[in-house]
């Protein structure tokens, strides 16, 4: 894999001992679904591809592959000290693409440090994108994906009780029943949930249906800017024809 760390992403690791980093790659799969067993087995899987090149890169040589872990340490270990490893924060499949929210720790890192950014949903987010002109990844730090990520996060957080790394689809936008994600036999477990007459009747807890955000660089007050452009140009049009 081509892969460039920038020097404000390497600087940032090498002295806080971990990053927090966005992954954004084209979904494809070996299987075509979108469940969420088969994109967070993917996410796992690139994310061990993209955290080897990055510290081969800053340590001048091949290292052995960092362990994925899908949920963070346990108390138990916590205070003892692990290898290089990525903690899996979120995946989301945006149609063609998958975003993945992770971070990265040095095996130095330390068990505080680790606690406070496990922790964390405001973190300084590193994007991993990839150079069309070039064909070759590159980590950049990216202010503007901050605040985004931070209160996506943050969101999920507040929904889905179940474990890391929590999972959306802006296809199939999902459903949560007391807190926890529902992907599979929606009619076998709350039939008639597809009409809320049919909910509230048979006494089943409607899901949660929520609308994922989309952890780009575009910012809400543009996409209100553009609404209100059109509305004005409307205005000016019927201006126009009276």
């Amino acid at each position: 894999m081509q892969l460039n760390v920038s020097p404000e992403s390497a600087a940032a690791l090498k002295a806080d001992r971990t990053i927090r980093c966005l992954l954004d790659v084209k979904y494809q799969p070996a299987t075509a679904s979108r469940h969420s067993s088969v994109a967070i087995a993917y996410a796992k899987d690139l994310v061990a591809e993209f955290t080897t090149a990055i510290l081969a890169q800053l340590g001048g040589r091949q290292p052995a592959a960092a362990a994925v872990e899908a949920a963070p340490p346990s108390s138990n270990n916590a205070d003892q000290p692990t290898a290089n490893t990525t903690q899996l924060n979120a995946v989301q499949l945006r149609r063609s693409r998958m975003l993945v929210c992770f971070d990265l720790f040095l095996a130095d890192c330390g068990p505080e440090t680790r606690k406070q950014v496990d922790a964390s949903t405001e973190r300084p987010i590193h994007a991993v994108f990839l150079k069309p002109q070039d064909d070759r990844y590159q980590v950049n730090r990216n202010p503007a994906l901050d605040r985004r990520v931070a209160r996506e996060y943050a969101r999920l957080w507040t929904v889905d009780r179940g474990p890391r790394p929590f999972f959306t689809d802006d296809l199939n936008p999902p459903f949560y029943d007391d807190g926890f994600r529902i992907e599979d036999n929606l009619d076998e477990l709350y039939p008639g949930w597809r009409s809320r007459e049919g909910a509230v009747r048979m006494g089943v807890p409607e899901p949660e249906r929520r609308r994922p955000a989309h952890w780009d660089a575009e910012s809400d007050d543009a996409e209100s800017d553009d609404a209100e452009s059109d509305e004005v140009k409307s205005d000016k049009e019927e201006e126009g024809d009276q």
